[in-house]
């Protein structure tokens, strides 16, 4: 089995197929499973993953290769992914795409403003700069370059949100301060930086 793409989907998918007893091959050229610097699951792997592939990997069952996959074909009852290596990766099945997500915004994208790198434009508390009082949530949020991924980080905004929208209601969102103490509630976006405190 292949598949294309080193960061949690993909790893998820090896992992599991591993444990499964599947010999698995992992290509991404960004070699996300490598340690690097920083703790921020938007850009690394997180502690769970980490584990999962050092206990996939000590069956032996495992090859992560650096490179990108540059085309792929079928060839007869194989698939061959050919890599920017010149290297080609034969497989008896077909490879699985784990190669991340769009900002696709389905019906509501003409409700949003779009940054230069097509993700939505929003302000400091997840708001639309186009459409007052339409709130975005989930993984496509981004401010300046700080990436909330789908790990952590996104659900953390779901109480600030909440808040926001509560004290224009002149509501009471004091029982909020309960997520803040369980760590599930961001409003400070300095401390999502690579050294991230999710």
């Amino acid at each position: 089995m292949l598949v294309i793409g080193g960061y949690e989907s993909g790893i998820d998918i090896a992992c599991h197929h591993v444990e499964r007893g599947a010999h698995v091959t992992v290509v991404d050229a960004s070699t996300p499973w490598d340690a690097g610097t920083g703790s921020d699951p938007s850009f690394r792997l997180a502690p769970r993953s980490r584990t999962r592939l050092s206990a996939a990997g000590s069956t032996g069952r495992l090859t992560l290769v650096d490179a990108h996959a540059a085309a792929i074909k079928k060839d007869g009852t194989k698939w061959v992914v050919r890599l920017d290596s010149g290297a080609s990766v034969r497989t008896d099945s077909r490879p699985i795409a784990a190669t991340g997500y769009g900002p696709g915004l389905g019906p509501v994208e003409g409700l949003f403003s779009l940054r230069p790198d097509g993700w939505p434009e929003l302000d400091e508390d997840d708001q639309s700069t186009l459409t007052p009082g339409l709130f975005l949530s989930g993984p496509a949020i981004r401010h300046g370059g700080l990436k909330f991924c789908f790990v952590y980080k996104f659900r953390q905004r779901f109480a600030h949100i909440a808040r926001v929208i509560g004290e224009r209601a002149e509501k009471d969102t004091g029982a909020l301060e309960a997520w803040r103490a369980a760590g599930m509630l961001t409003d400070d976006l300095s401390c999502c930086g690579v050294e991230c405190a999710c």
